[in-house]
């Protein structure tokens, strides 16, 4: 009889773990306005940052955590499990 220990460990979400651990504050930041609906114009005034320059780090962003999209990046950024002390009303 084995004992149960629930699901053994799970390769994606420990890469996307440590992935999002990683992060900056800047894309912190960035998620948190993305999160809020903001455009990347909206971001870029936030940031002080040129709109193109706030593109091209989204860009970087989302193949750091392994998505395809602005959406998909909140949706993997909120995630519970993913050790980001962040809840879906984006408080901390």
């Amino acid at each position: 009889m084995s004992t149960n220990e629930g699901p053994g460990p799970n390769p994606v979400q420990d890469a996307a773990r440590q992935r999002r651990a990683t992060l900056t504050t800047w894309e912190h930041a960035v998620l948190q306005c993305l999160a809020a609906g903001h455009s990347n114009a909206e971001i870029a005034l936030r940031m002080g940052r040129s709109e193109k320059t706030v593109r091209n780090r989204l860009t970087a962003l989302y193949m750091k955590l392994g998505v395809p999209n602005r959406t998909a990046g909140v949706g993997a950024w909120l995630q519970p499990q993913g050790g980001l002390g962040v809840t879906a009303e984006g408080e901390r």
